[in-house]
């Protein structure tokens, strides 16, 4: 494991090939004009080339927000690619540039009157979350091709959808072939860190993720992460996210007890032996 110098390390090179992309692809003259753009010091960003200065969390912050297509999870982590300027699916291609977590686009809208005509039903999606976004998108025209059924004791109003669910990293809480039922948010603030949702990306499919939210306003992201300590948290960026649910039941056909089985064995046996001896 690297020591956090390491790490210090690693993230400020990154940085400078994030700068090196930026200067490349926005035609600057010299690292001075970018500089001067960014408002910082030109001396600054020499130094964190050579090393003598590391990259902070404020610099990381004026580059993301000012270039939103750097990948900030990049930047941090390593993983995945420096920016996020990929062709996107063909359902989502006309995505526009608004800022926060959610970005509009026609293929998911679903006007009010389908929504309270619909409030005590969810509907099925048709393929499993994690493999990827459903075929079969929740818009006007094809709700009423997709299976539905009735679910009185929904909370909220909203569009809901069931999914099933692959993989094991909310183990403690959701199983693998779980299915859980989730509404569709419409706003940032609707977002609560802790909570569990589904969360849709324009690149990497349907994830079942808890999320924090303390960086979305200086880096445009959240932090997603898992039960399983097994899964290591990741960062996000807004534009690489499609729609979020909210994740409020799941349904479960796993009735075996959670409880190891010898403690409860000796439980059982003990209690056992109580009762022989009261009889």
């Amino acid at each position: 494991m690297k020591t956090r110098k390491e790490r210090k390390v690693a993230i400020s090179k990154r940085v400078v090939e994030a700068i090196d992309y930026i200067v490349a692809k926005e035609d600057y003259q010299s690292d001075a004009q970018f500089a001067k753009d960014i408002d910082i010091h030109p001396q600054k960003l020499s130094d964190i080339r050579t090393g003598k200065l590391q990259a902070n969390t404020d610099l990381i912050g004026i580059i993301v927000a000012k270039f939103p297509y750097v990948n900030v999870a990049y930047l941090f982590t390593g993983e995945g690619t420096l920016h996020t300027l990929q062709s996107l699916p063909k359902q989502v291609e006309n995505i526009s540039q608004e800022t926060g977590l959610f970005q509009s686009t026609e293929v998911v809208y679903v006007p009010i009157n389908e929504i309270e005509e619909n409030k005590e039903y969810v509907f099925l999606a048709p393929d499993i979350a994690i493999a990827g976004y459903p075929e079969v998108y929740f818009t006007e025209e094809n709700l009423k091709e997709i299976d539905k059924f009735r679910l009185p004791m929904l909370r909220k109003t909203g569009l809901y959808a069931c999914y099933r669910i692959a993989g094991n990293s909310m183990q403690d809480v959701i199983q693998h072939g779980n299915w859980v039922i989730c509404r569709l948010l419409q706003e940032d603030t609707e977002v609560t860190s802790g909570n569990l949702y589904l969360i849709a990306t324009k690149s990497d499919g349907v994830m079942l993720k808890r999320i924090d939210k303390r960086y979305l306003k200086k880096f445009d992201s959240i932090i997603c992460y898992s039960d399983n300590p097994l899964f290591e948290p990741f960062a996000l960026h807004s534009d690489q996210i499609f729609k979020i649910w909210e994740v409020e039941l799941f349904l479960s056909d796993d009735l075996r007890s959670q409880t190891n089985p010898i403690e409860q064995k000796k439980m059982i046996d003990d209690f056992a032996q109580q009762l022989k001896d009261w009889l």
